[in-house]
């Protein structure tokens, strides 16, 4: 198995492959989180909710590929100016994949239930009132969205890097601004 294709795809396939790819994603994603009530309300963010409407399921996606199409097309403007759109584009749907599996833990509400457990009892999980499954669903969830959070972020560092031919430290420094400004844009736009 060819592991690059796991974090860099983007030397290997067309961009409307991949804009195809992460439309259909996009939708697929959506769908889950309406499904699975989860809420993709910034661009490193999901949270489990009671009730959501399919409209915000779509919103909060469509508002996320915006925030980073802007940032991350800003910075690859600025290190290179024959940087296509489309290409960054690809990129910001793309590299959302990882993160809408998360959608799947939320089972029956599951997610939902155990956050409203710790809720009403805080100091549950170091007295041990909270289940030892749930503790576990907790460990687990934690670590695969971090792993899904850090594979977006490879995605969106080594496509926008294609996509704009950058090299350096200085693009570096210019992408973690930019993930931090999308971040911040999202969470400003979706909760308002």
């Amino acid at each position: 198995m060819n592991y690059k294709l796991l974090y860099n795809p983007f030397e290997r396939f067309q961009e409307r492959f991949l804009i195809s790819v992460g439309i259909i994603a996009l939708i697929i994603g959506a769908l889950l989180a309406f499904y699975f009530q989860a809420r993709f309300d910034g661009v490193l963010d999901l949270h489990f909710v009671s009730q959501v409407d399919l409209w915000q399921t779509f919103a909060d996606q469509a508002v996320n590929v915006v925030c980073l199409l802007v940032c991350l097309g800003a910075v690859a403007f600025y290190m290179n100016k024959r940087t296509r759109i489309i290409d960054v584009l690809a990129v910001c749907l793309f590299a959302r994949i990882p993160y809408y599996l998360l959608s799947f833990f939320n089972v029956n509400g599951l997610m939902v239930k155990v956050s409203e457990e710790i809720l009403k009892d805080p100091m549950g999980i170091t007295t041990g009132n909270i289940a030892i499954p749930h503790l576990l669903l907790l460990l687990v969830f934690s670590g695969l969205s971090l792993l899904a959070i850090i594979w977006q972020l490879v995605l969106l560092y080594n496509g926008t890097k294609v996509a704009s031919n950058a090299k350096g430290t200085k693009y570096s420094i210019l992408f973690v601004i930019a993930i931090i400004v999308a971040e911040i844009f999202s969470k400003l736009l979706i909760n308002y």
